[in-house]
């Protein structure tokens, strides 16, 4: 299984794009990071920001969760993830 993970900003088209990957590649699943609610999740990115945007404060266990679930399956060539810190890629080699 290959991941492509997607990053951009708030309202930066990372959904937009999600969707027509998944019309032009074979056996795709996809996760969408809006779909989850994350304990530690910030109320004001740009104040988020300012203040050296901590990624560590999120609790992102229920789409590791996910992840994890998806390639245990081993069942699809493509998870695509709508991901905004998708750049952070450390966070997560472990489990690809």
């Amino acid at each position: 299984m290959k991941v492509i993970a997607i990053a951009a900003v708030t309202a930066g088209g990372k959904t937009t794009t999600v969707k027509e990957l998944k019309k032009k590649l074979p056996n795709v699943q996809t996760l969408y990071f809006d779909d989850y609610e994350f304990e530690g999740a910030v109320d004001d990115f740009y104040q988020w920001v300012l203040d050296g945007a901590d990624y560590n404060i999120w609790n992102l266990k229920p789409l590791e969760k996910d992840i994890l679930k998806i390639k245990n399956a081993g069942n699809c060539d493509y998870l695509i993830l709508d991901y905004p810190f998708a750049y952070c890629a450390e966070r997560y080699i472990a489990f690809f």
